[in-house]
């Protein structure tokens, strides 16, 4: 007998809990579509969230009566589709009873502070519950239409969490905040770009490798010519092109950013 996967249990609960939600904030006459996105049985991961598209068969009519939900938006008329994601609860490396409330907020914080962009890229949030009431916190935010994932604002960003349209190659969203936090900006670069810029790494017992390279040339500026790139290793010129681009909108980058390979160095003998 096949053995069920930990991302796989519990799914019709998963999809009834849904549409009890959907109809009792949308009183909805009946079943929406609910298709999961990206979500894969056979995972050996356990998912943070089990992200879900929802598609209404006829557009709700939204009645936004009294006052809304912290960091919510009231939801437009004739909606057809939205995005309901549900916290896993046996997610490793969360607190289940404010992951929401925390994800929450910092979406609302980035709709806030990239508002300017046209169109909107980072998500409004309509609806959410919290894990330490709900059987499983979720929350409803906008869908972004005719777009792809391909690679934030967000501890732990990494090269899955931006939509891109390939045909104009522009950014069309931002997504996914859930390891979001208030932190020094070194965090970001101890645990995040490891596709497009490469992590800043810490101490390390062989000098010679392609992490010890390119942690010396962040902090140091970066040789003519560059490395040759490797299979599985450094892809310098990208590297090199993310740096000068963070470096032409003045943000703190490790070069500029004192006392990082210290803190790198912590940081590393803490994961051992």
């Amino acid at each position: 007998m096949a053995t069920i996967s930990h991302n796989h249990v519990k799914y019709q609960a998963r999809l009834d809990f849904i549409q009890a939600v959907l109809q009792e904030r949308f009183g909805l006459k009946e079943k929406a579509e609910v298709t999961p996105i990206q979500c894969d049985p056979e995972c050996p991961f356990k998912y943070n969230n089990f992200v879900n598209r929802v598609y209404f068969n006829e557009p709700i009519i939204a009645t936004n009566d009294g006052p809304g939900q912290p960091g919510c938006v009231p939801i437009p008329d004739d909606t057809k589709e939205l995005i309901f994601r549900l916290a896993n609860p046996d997610a490793e490396g969360m607190i289940r009873t404010t992951c929401i409330e925390n994800e929450v907020a910092t979406t609302a914080l980035a709709s806030a502070a990239l508002a300017g962009f046209v169109p909107q890229i980072a998500p409004f949030v309509y609806a959410w519950g919290s894990a330490s009431i709900e059987s499983s916190g979720y929350f409803c935010r906008a869908w972004f239409a005719d777009t792809i994932r391909t690679s934030g604002l967000k501890a732990r960003s990494s090269a899955n969490i931006i939509l891109f349209d390939p045909k104009s190659n522009r950014i069309t969203a931002l997504i996914d905040y859930d390891f979001a936090c208030m932190s020094h900006p070194s965090y970001e670069f101890l645990r995040s770009f490891d596709g497009a810029g490469g992590q800043f790494r810490g101490w390390s017992t062989d000098e010679a490798n392609d992490g010890m390279a390119l942690r010396h040339a962040k902090l140091h500026g970066f040789p003519s010519p560059l490395p040759p790139t490797t299979k599985d290793g450094v892809k310098w010129d990208i590297v090199k092109a993310w740096e000068d681009e963070l470096e032409k909108l003045n943000v703190k980058i490790p070069r500029n950013m004192r006392g990082i390979d210290k803190v790198a160095d912590v940081d590393t003998v803490q994961e051992i």
